[in-house]
């Protein structure tokens, strides 16, 4: 009897844990990876079948690229910047539930370095 409420003492704060993640939050995640000189390797999970828009903007607002994704749970997309001029970019992912991710991309002669992903 010990053993069973030491058990669910440890496997309490794992539910709690997996309560609070982004999955169960019915959440974005989205994940990016350089994979290649100024080539960014991007995933996408819990779309949820919504629609749901990938861009790079210029940071005066224009779009140099765009995805339309619909219907589907999960995205992933090699997105080439090698044409891009050096600066700053801002990658982002919205869907139609309001939900809106950002990460800024700096382009410069050494590759592409990523920021951290916000809301």
């Amino acid at each position: 009897m010990k053993r069973i409420a030491l058990l669910l003492l440890l496997a309490l704060p794992m539910l709690q844990a997996a309560a609070k993640s982004p999955i169960a939050d019915g959440k974005i995640i989205m994940e990016t990876t350089v994979t290649d000189f100024k080539v960014i390797n991007l995933h996408l999970a819990n779309l949820q079948k919504a629609k749901t828009q990938v861009t790079v903007e210029s940071l005066s607002g224009e779009k140099l690229l765009e995805e339309v994704i619909e219907k589907h749970n999960g995205y992933q997309a090699n997105l080439n910047l090698k044409d891009l001029p050096n600066g700053r970019y801002i990658l982002k992912v919205t869907n139609a539930d309001g939900e809106n991710l950002r990460q800024v991309l700096v382009v410069n002669a050494s590759g592409v370095v990523c920021s951290d992903v916000t809301e």
